[in-house]
């Protein structure tokens, strides 16, 4: 369903330092970041969290097809960035030419490198 969280997650990151993530990245914090705190481990582990609170919310809740949409893009989001949070030309070009065959979406994060 999942995949095993990245290298970066299990080797760089302590527990507390992803549980100190998710918290301010699921909740509005007191103060708003100054500064940018993108961690690719991290945002992967943000995925898989949602990705498991998803799956939780529809074993609760019954079949859910807007759950399943979500669900479908969350995956597709891990699935076309890289370990680094890149995201890749091989797997970006295999999204378009599944979106373009089955109206799926996902939602890539685009980001300025300056």
């Amino acid at each position: 369903m999942t995949r095993p969280p990245s290298h970066t997650t299990t080797e760089q990151q302590t527990n507390v330092e992803i549980v100190l993530y998710l918290i301010h990245h699921v909740f509005l914090p007191p103060k708003l970041p100054q500064e940018d705190d993108v961690a690719p481990g991290l945002e992967d582990a943000l995925a898989v969290m949602v990705l498991d609170s998803l799956q939780e919310f529809d074993n609760l809740h019954g079949h859910n097809y807007d759950i399943d949409a979500i669900t479908s893009m969350v995956k597709d989001f891990r699935t076309v960035h890289d370990d680094s949070g890149h995201i890749t030309q091989a797997r970006l070009e295999e999204m378009l030419a599944e979106l373009s065959r089955d109206g799926t979406s996902f939602p890539p994060t685009l980001k300025s490198t300056t």
